[in-house]
């Protein structure tokens, strides 16, 4: 072998080897999208239930679907609810990843019903029975005990992004679906329903777990809230948002009103609550009034704001404005876990939370899709690898901003 060819070699060798370093280099995974590319986000509230975008309705009935299994998604963890056959009796079961998210449920951790200003976990045998317009009526016997109805729409998506159809309760991407591979589709057989509820009695319910006023009792937060001092109601985040805080005229001391007057104040959009002295905006010389009622044995004070004020600019998408209120609820500073431990004769500590009122036999569109199996599979490969991929891209947010 002559010198030239032994050096055409190596370098062939080298080349090879080049090459193949190049192709096994590990790639960064899924950045996060640009909200353009969430084709069926409208970024505006919600007037009225609509169909998934590109997704041709589908022929099941809410039983075919229950019988079938559906499934909820939290992040990456999936509950599966479905019917079963008991003797002559109906059940449903659930079952639930680590973070124990039912599949009834208004975001993560609004799960939790109050009776007597105790929280109580909504769970226990679940019966079912189906309406003579298809919808199932459940009961739950739990501590909760209460009565459900539902009704879902099937659409077909097999073949489409699946990203596109990974929705939260307001109708919007959810945070793993911003990290999730366009080109993850749904596999043939691919279903995600729409979901509608009626409650049987009103309830409350709290939309976020860290969510607090700082007052023990109704009386404390309209003498805590007031002139200067706002509470920020939560809203529904969109370009044309307008959040707003409210104050509480006064009222007299000693006395528990059952009725008042609440003014709103334009507020600043931040995690903080802070008054925006700068909005260009018409604010009504009265906010609204407030009721202090009492539902399922909970101390209740509901916010019926001017019509100035919008649905979605205090929490309430405008398509379920007639099915939901927003307020404040006394109840015991403590869970239900520890309530199982505690004596009937413990003295509670109370504390005021904002709540939303559900209120009963209207209906209730949650706009956070659910999946058959096919489907759901899908989402959860997808939304596995979304979490790495948040994860990768926000710590590597982290390493820039302390270099």
């Amino acid at each position: 072998m002559t010198f030239t060819t032994i050096r055409t070699t190596a370098a062939a060798a080298a080349a090879v080897l080049f090459l193949a370093g190049c192709a096994t280099a590990p790639q960064p995974p899924t950045a996060k999208a640009d909200y353009k590319e969430f084709t069926d986000a409208r970024w505006l509230p919600e007037t009225a239930v609509r169909a998934p975008k590109d997704a041709k309705e589908a022929a099941v009935t809410t039983e075919e679907a229950l019988k079938n299994g559906i499934h909820v998604f939290y992040g990456p963890h999936d509950t599966r609810f479905a019917l079963n056959a008991e003797g002559n009796r109906l059940r449903v079961t659930e079952s639930q990843t680590a973070d124990k998210e039912p599949f009834l449920s208004w975001g993560a951790g609004a799960h939790t019903l109050f009776r007597n200003s105790k929280p109580v976990a909504n769970t226990g045998a679940e019966e079912i029975r189906f309406l003579e317009d298809g919808r199932a009526l459940i009961r739950f016997k739990g501590d909760a005990n209460y009565f459900l109805a539902v009704a879902v729409r099937a659409y077909d998506v097999s073949g489409n992004p699946v990203r596109q159809y990974m929705r939260d309760g307001n109708n919007l991407p959810t945070a793993l679906a911003w990290y999730t591979d366009k080109n993850a589709v749904f596999p043939e057989g691919s279903l995600v329903y729409q979901t509608t509820w009626w409650l049987g009695d009103d309830e409350i319910v709290m939309p976020a777990k860290a969510a607090f006023t700082g007052a023990s009792s109704l009386e404390r937060l309209t003498t805590t809230f007031t002139r200067g001092n706002l509470f920020c109601l939560p809203y529904v985040n969109h370009q044309g948002a307008n959040p707003w805080g409210v104050t509480f005229d006064p009222v007299k001391r000693g006395r528990r009103a059952a009725e008042g007057v609440f003014q709103v104040h334009p507020a600043k959009r931040s995690v903080f609550c802070e008054r925006d002295d700068a909005a260009e905006r018409t604010v009504p010389a009265e906010g609204g009034k407030w009721k202090v009622r009492t539902i399922r044995g909970n101390r209740v004070m509901e916010l019926i704001p001017n019509d100035a004020v919008a649905a979605a600019d205090i929490g309430i998408q405008p398509v379920n404005a007639g099915s939901m209120a927003v307020g404040f609820a006394e109840v015991a500073a403590t869970d239900p876990a520890e309530f199982a431990r505690q004596s009937k004769t413990v003295r509670r500590t109370m504390r005021v939370v904002p709540v939303r009122i559900l209120k009963s036999n209207q209906p209730i569109t949650d706009f956070r899709l659910r999946y058959n199996d096919t489907a759901a599979a899908a989402v959860k490969a997808a939304s596995d690898k979304a979490l790495e991929a948040k994860q990768y891209w926000e710590a590597s947010s982290k390493k820039v901003i302390l270099k």
